[in-house]
């Protein structure tokens, strides 16, 4: 748990780090005067003084800055500073090269990471890599509730289609594939949002128009889709206790079910769940090599209980030893029987809390979730016994409601599917160039009307850190990856033209060559000082849908996290 918030605090301070410094290089090269340099606006939290800079760590981590009176006066946010007797203003040229350091810096730091990245290698699911439809959903679940046929299959999309292009956009794989529906700026003539697909199908080019709708994704904000998957290999990594049939082997790839080509895991569990046996292509040992196989039926999530007591709604999940048998589970299954929120809420005011261990309820033994069902007490107060740092404590809850849900159980194949990943090896430059590319797709649809792109899809701060937080804890390559889009990005939006940034420094400089009128330094801080209470603003406002996201998110990971303890 530490690592990853030491490595969120590394990068994300380190960005900043870097664009100040390139700032506060350059000002020190040219002769500036440089009172301070800031991480985070507001009170200092840390500072010390090194010569005539004072460093410091302060209260609002939303950027950093570097106090140079000579080029703007920010007196009412960077606070007063007692200047130099004789201090000369600065130059066109040392305004110039002071403000295109900072994102100079970000660049160049974004490319030694790239370098990194290109050496070490970046993870990436193989399915991603690919432009082949391997499943269409059959129906899309709107936030309103409303199930609706899915666009892709309205459309006409197919299993196996590869597609190449998207409203004229070039193909590469399935991330791209996701990015161009979502940013597409096409409607057609009712208004509806529209994606232009180029296909190959059997060999043949084919133009298909999709209708995608608008729906949120683990928390996101509504977005453009249509209901495809990408392609899957299928390779066998496991062989359960409970298949026997020796038509399938470990290292076999999954071509076909009754001659059906199948491209995605979804596909293969439907085709099985509906029959007792299937026809199976396989590619083992450099050949296709087709059997029949027996499917078996097995629990695919456990039985468990629900508690309902007050506004509160507790599982009791039972928690098997490695060695049972899937095709034998039952709620007179003994296990260990494990306490669980099913919704979240706080179990704290009982004593409780998620992963506890039941032992006893009312006094009596319970092995399995039979015996819960029948020591809970409907009709006044329950002592459940749990195990707490392996003491028993007593632990009294009202009169409760028992639901007994049983175990879910289909025909599978008594298989274990690999996870496969690759490893890209992508020189800095097609890194660098693949971030601009997909920066300006999503500043252009983010500026035109007839996209579903708007501020509000933004991240600040809080969603930026979050996303670090998440990829620390999954591999530090996918950090790497992501603070390298950050730096970029970092560097164009400073470069914009607007007072607060450094490219609105740069213009100002530049009008004042060539006209050869000097502008009050002071007008300029003016401006300054407007636009960055502006750029607090909406700061503000997307760190608030940040936020929601973030709480969206969470809901999702509950849900999640109780679906995988449900999972056999």
């Amino acid at each position: 748990m530490i690592w990853p918030i030491f490595l969120v605090i590394i990068f994300f301070c380190g960005s900043i780090v870097v664009h100040e410094f390139g700032h506060y290089l350059a000002a020190k090269v040219r002769g500036l005067y440089v009172p301070r340099f800031s991480i985070g606006f507001g009170p200092a939290l840390w500072k010390k003084k090194i010569g005539e800079t004072e460093f410091r760590l302060s209260l609002l981590p939303l950027g950093g800055y570097v106090s140079l009176p000579q080029l703007a006066d920010l007196n009412e946010i960077e606070g007063k500073f007692k200047l130099p007797e004789g201090l000369k203003s600065a130059t066109c040229t040392d305004k110039v090269i002071v403000a295109i350091m900072g994102p100079i810096a970000n660049v160049l730091f974004a490319i030694f990471l790239s370098c990194v990245l290109w050496r070490s290698g970046l993870p990436v699911d193989s399915s991603s890599l690919s432009r082949t439809v391997g499943y269409v959903e059959r129906t899309l679940t709107l936030d309103s509730g409303e199930i609706v046929t899915s666009p892709a299959r309205l459309g006409g999309l197919e299993v196996g289609d590869e597609i190449v292009s998207i409203d004229g956009f070039a193909v590469n794989n399935f991330d791209d594939i996701q990015r161009l529906i979502a940013l597409g700026v096409s409607r057609d003539i009712f208004g509806r949002a529209k994606s232009s697909m180029k296909i190959i199908r059997k060999n043949r080019y084919l133009d298909l128009d999709l209708r995608p709708v608008l729906i949120s994704k683990n928390g996101a904000n509504k977005l453009r889709a249509v209901g495809i998957l990408p392609k899957q290999e299928l390779v066998v990594e496991k062989l359960l206790s409970e298949q026997k049939n020796r038509n399938i082997k470990v290292g076999d790839r999954i071509l076909k079910v009754n001659d059906v080509n199948v491209l995605h895991s979804i596909s293969l569990r439907e085709f099985v769940s509906n029959h007792i046996s299937v026809k199976l292509e396989v590619f083992r040992n450099g050949a296709n090599v087709i059997g029949w196989v027996s499917t078996v039926p097995m629990a695919v999530e456990k039985p468990y209980v629900v508690l309902n007591f007050e506004d509160i709604a507790m599982d009791v999940i039972p928690f098997y030893p490695e060695n049972v048998s899937k095709s034998s589970i039952e709620e007179s299954s003994n296990g260990k029987l494990l306490l669980f929120s099913e919704t979240g809420e706080d179990l704290q005011k009982y004593n409780l809390y998620d992963g506890l261990e039941v032992v006893r309820i009312n006094g009596f033994d319970c092995h399995n979730l039979c015996d819960v069902a029948r020591r809970i007490n409907r009709y006044g107060a329950n002592t459940l016994t749990v195990l707490k740092s392996d003491m028993s404590v007593d632990v009294v809850i009202p009169e409760a409601q028992v639901r007994l849900v049983p175990a879910v159980y289909t025909n599978v194949m008594g298989v274990e599917l690999k996870n496969i990943t690759v490893m890209l090896y992508k020189p800095p430059s097609k890194q660098i160039k693949d971030v601009l590319t997909k920066t300006c797709q999503a500043f252009g649809s983010l500026l035109n009307r007839n996209s579903d792109i708007f501020v509000k899809h933004l991240s600040g701060p809080t969603g930026l850190i979050r996303t670090l937080h998440s990829f620390s804890k999954a591999d530090i390559r996918l950090l790497l990856w992501f603070v390298i889009a950050i730096n970029i990005n970092l560097a164009i939006f400073n470069m914009l033209p607007l007072p607060v940034l450094d490219g609105g420094c740069v213009v100002v400089s530049v009008i004042e060559r060539a006209t050869g009128k000097k502008y009050v330094t002071k007008i300029f801080g003016i401006l300054q000082s407007i636009f960055l209470f502006i750029l607090f603003g909406l700061l503000t406002y997307v760190s608030f849908f940040d936020v929601k996201r973030w709480v969206a998110n969470n809901k999702l990971e509950d849900e999640y996290s109780r679906q995988a303890r449900l999972r056999l």
